[in-house]
């Protein structure tokens, strides 16, 4: 029997996010349309994320340098034909958000692996978003495609302001 991810209602969270992110009023929330994988692989510590967003109205790509520890974990279903050397499971416990806040298009991602390479990852037709955990407050990024959240970035630091992604 397949174990689900429980997933609750976080509209109201990802929209408070989302408008002070964008430091404007939300005019649409789409629920994420997929579930949440029931486990994520540890791959490495996270040192920037690099996104494109409207938020400045430019065609400009912005990169945020991590302030405080990340750590990087993969879905099983993110192919890198082994690339990164991976390190303990993560089952993810508790309750996940449904509603999520849209940061901008993924440009990529640039990470220490844990045999300590610096790596960047390029995802195609990925996106960026922010979310809160419901059951510890903890705001999370996460990289996600059609077929659903591919990469989860934990740190106790990160945080979603106005001038952007903090943390």
């Amino acid at each position: 029997m397949a174990t689900r991810v429980r997933v609750v209602d976080t509209e109201e969270t990802a929209t408070r996010v989302r408008e002070t992110f964008h430091d404007s009023r939300a005019r649409k929330r789409v629920p994420l349309p997929f579930g949440w994988p029931t486990t994520f692989t540890h791959v490495g510590k996270g040192w920037g994320v690099i996104y494109w967003s409207d938020k400045w109205n430019t065609t400009d790509t912005y990169k945020h340098k991590r302030e405080g520890k990340w750590d990087v974990y993969f879905a099983s279903t993110l192919d890198v034909d082994g690339a990164y050397p991976t390190g303990a499971d993560f089952k993810v416990a508790g309750v996940m958000p449904k509603h999520v806040a849209y940061i901008g298009k993924f440009v990529g991602l640039q990470l220490v692996t844990l045999n300590g390479k610096s790596a960047h990852l390029e995802l195609k037709k990925a996106h960026w978003a922010a979310a809160e955990i419901p059951s510890t407050g903890e705001t999370v990024l996460i990289a996600y495609d059609k077929e659903g959240v591919q990469i989860l970035i934990t740190g106790k630091s990160i945080d979603i302001e106005k001038d952007g992604i903090v943390g």
